[in-house]
């Protein structure tokens, strides 16, 4: 989901802009960046309000390993360099520790086609609770190390509790086919 895309929902009066000054909301040039800082109530708002409702943790995994159950979107071998995420330790050279449009790395495809940044860009919320903690999947373009093991579609996860906000995390949603 773009800022813009968020953005449409504000003005809608169905969203919330209570955020915080690290977010892509607000700032010049972010609207074809990914919605960070999103709580996770908020998420859902916003996933009701165009129809859908946040991802479940299975449909997650399946859109990111795709019908061949790969461990990464983009196929079973890790490239740090294929999506934009970086660890502490793992780094690519030259690149900014920071979103970027959403699929605007074009090596960052699949699970499914046209699917982007499943692996990288910002970790994503999913429906996914107990209580009041909720897990997201998938890594930001800042992740733990071993960044591999965070940004691929069979590895471990984190979670917080919904009220979390993050510049590392934002959502996608998902919809029941008919």
């Amino acid at each position: 989901v773009s800022v813009a895309q968020y953005r449409a929902c504000v003005e809608a009066g169905a969203c919330s802009e209570d955020l915080f000054k690290r977010c892509n909301y607000g700032k010049a040039g972010r609207d074809s960046h990914p919605m960070n800082c999103v709580q996770w109530d908020g998420a859902q708002a916003y996933c009701q309000h165009v129809g859908g409702r946040i991802c479940s943790e299975p449909e997650w995994l399946s859109a990111c390993s795709g019908a061949e159950g790969r461990s990464f979107p983009y196929g079973d071998a890790f490239s740090l360099e294929a999506c934009n995420v970086q660890g502490n330790e793992a780094r690519v050279e030259g690149r900014t520790m920071d979103t970027a449009p959403v699929g605007g790395t074009g090596t960052c495809e699949g699970g499914i086609p046209g699917l982007f940044d499943m692996a990288g860009n910002v970790a994503e919320w999913v429906d996914a609770c107990k209580g009041t903690y909720c897990k997201f999947r998938g890594a930001g373009f800042r992740s733990n190390d071993p960044v591999d093991r965070f940004a691929g579609c069979k590895g471990v996860c984190s979670g917080n509790q919904k009220t979390f906000t993050s510049a590392i995390v934002g959502f996608r949603c998902c919809k029941d086919t008919p």
